[in-house]
This record gives structure tokens, sequence and C-alpha cells, in this order.
């Protein structure tokens, strides 16, 4: 983090003079590059290093009441309108349309997700699922615990009059529930490891032709949240009979399970 900081603000500090180099117009094409080359490097300061403790529930202002959650675009106040487009939900713009979408339109009877953090993908899920479907949120509750409370996550869904849904604190990778799914959102542990026991684990419950994601796992364009670990057991499943992938969008990889 140290040699980053370093780099960046070299970079900053280098702006006036590539600004006044590239006036010339020998150097211009040269320069052009460089520049740009620091601009990505800048965006990608900024996206992982937004303040996260920010960016949850308890700072947000948002009235909870019934009726105000229906659709995706009720959802904006979940993202940050910067480079990071980030917020509470923690994906991109793309990604988070895309799970919406895929709940809505598939009427899924049991959804999981592995790993809720602030609970933004958690509101997500359980406004865009069909009222009576069952929604199972399992997270260890070990990361930042001081501004990630569930109880903050209960009084929003509760308030939202959002219904079947259950915060489980528990280690994914030895949940057992009491029936199938068919829709899961994998984002917890981004260790290879730990992927691989979510997944190998839950495998166990899913019901022939669910819909399961996994998040930070590729880099289909610039700026995405992928992660090398999670990238490598995507390359391990790339060749399970049991998983057609249907696509990436974002840092999402999209399976269909087949038994």
């Amino acid at each position: 983090m140290k040699n980053k900081i370093i780099i960046w603000l070299l970079k900053i500090f280098s702006f006036p003079i590539f600004y006044i180099l590239e006036r010339n117009n020998e150097n211009k094409i040269y320069l052009s590059y460089v520049w740009k080359n620091h601009l990505d490097y800048l965006i990608w300061i900024i996206r992982h290093n937004t303040k996260p403790e920010f960016n949850n529930f308890i700072n947000c202002n948002f009235d909870f009441s019934a009726n105000c959650l229906k659709s995706f675009e009720d959802l904006t106040f979940l993202f940050n309108s910067n480079y990071s487009n980030r917020g509470i939900v923690a994906l991109d713009f793309d990604e988070a349309g895309h799970i919406f979408k895929t709940i809505r339109t598939n009427n899924f009877g049991n959804l999981l997700e592995i790993g809720r953090f602030l609970g933004g993908s958690t509101l997500l899920i359980g406004v865009a699922k069909s009222v009576d479907s069952r929604f199972v949120s399992v997270d260890l509750k070990v990361k930042a615990a001081n501004y990630a409370d569930d109880s903050v996550i209960e009084e929003v869904l509760s308030k939202s009059k959002i219904k079947n849904v259950d915060l489980v604190v528990d280690n994914s990778q030895n949940y057992k529930p009491d029936f199938n799914f068919d829709f899961v959102f994998i984002d917890g542990d981004h260790s290879y490891e730990g992927v691989k026991k979510d997944y190998l684990n839950i495998s166990k419950y899913l019901n022939d032709g669910a819909h399961v994601l996994f998040h930070d796992a590729v880099a289909p364009r610039k700026f995405t949240t992928m992660h090398e670990e999670v990238n490598n057991y995507m390359k391990e499943l790339s060749i399970d009979s049991n998983l057609f992938h249907l696509k990436d969008v974002g840092s999402i990889r999209h399976f269909i399970f087949r038994k």
C-alpha cells in the first residue's frame, strides 16, 4: 500500500510537467500514451480506496417505508456517482443490474447469498425476488463489524416490508440448509480455497437449472474488482460438467447448474 501511495503522489505531481511537455507536438503522441496510463492507474486508486464506512445504511437518509422499493430504479441510492461507482451495495452498476434482472425475470423459489457485508446486495436481492420466495444471506460477520451491523440491515428490511429473508451468521463453507436453492450469489471468502469450499459445499444443495453467480471472478472490461485467486478457480470450473457458462457481466461469472 505504501508503494502505491508513493507512485500515486509522483504521478499527481508529474502532471504539470507532462502538460507542459505535451505542448511540444513532437512528443504529443508518446506523452498522451504515458498520461493515459497515469489516468488509468489513478482511477484504480480511487476505485480501491473508497472509504466504505461512509457507504452504509447507518449514514443513509433514504425513507425505507413500505411501497418505496419496487423496481431497480428505486435502488439508485445504493450507488456512488463517482469513478468507483459503488456505495452500500459494493457492486458495479452493470453487475447489480444483471443480478436484479436475473432474479426478477426468473421468479426463483429459493435464493442464497454468501457474503453480505454492509447489506447492499441483500437489499438488492430482497427487492428483486418474489414476495413469497425464500432468501437466505450467510455471512461470518467478522469484517468491519463496527459499521456492518446486522441489526441495521434487519431494520431496513423490516421498514421496507421485505419478507422471507433470513440473515444467517455462520461459516458459509459449513452451512447446511434445509432446502435446495434456485439462485446463489457467491461473494464471501475471496481466497482460492475459500471460494472453492463455498461452491463445493453449496453445490450439494442446488436444484437442477440453478443460477450460480460468482463476484470478483473475471475481468472482461477495465476497472473490475477481479481477484486472481477467485479467477483461478473459475478456470477450474470452466471444465466442470455440471456447470454451463452463461455469461460474464463486470466481474461476475454466471453459470447454470445441471445435475
